[in-house]
């Protein structure tokens, strides 16, 4: 699945996957169901995690790039032999804040 990436979106807040065009939208919905509810949740889950776990190891509001860099490589490398589940999410949450961190 290399470079499905580049052709979804991710709703942060409410969990969801949103496909580039209205065909891999409803892939994405109606063929793969990966915006089950359950699923949605657990995205959730994931970036509030991720979230607590920024403000808990880099206590000020605006993370540093160098920080923003070491949680996605944190995140983008595998767990032993599988990676993260919904690793992608976190990744992708984390580069959108690189643009909003301190240097």
């Amino acid at each position: 699945m290399a470079g499905v990436e580049h052709r979804v979106r991710y709703g942060f807040v409410e969990g969801r996957i949103v496909g580039a065009d209205p065909e891999a939208d409803r892939d994405l919905d109606q063929v793969l169901g990966l915006n089950a509810p359950h699923l949605r949740q657990l995205r959730r889950r994931v970036i509030e995690g991720l979230i607590a776990r920024l403000r808990k190891k880099y206590s000020d509001k605006t993370w540093s790039r160098a920080a923003l860099e070491r949680e996605i490589a944190r995140w983008s490398s595998r767990d032993g032999h599988e990676f993260r589940p919904f690793c992608q999410v976190a990744v992708e949450f984390l580069r959108k804040q690189l643009p909003k961190a301190r240097t």
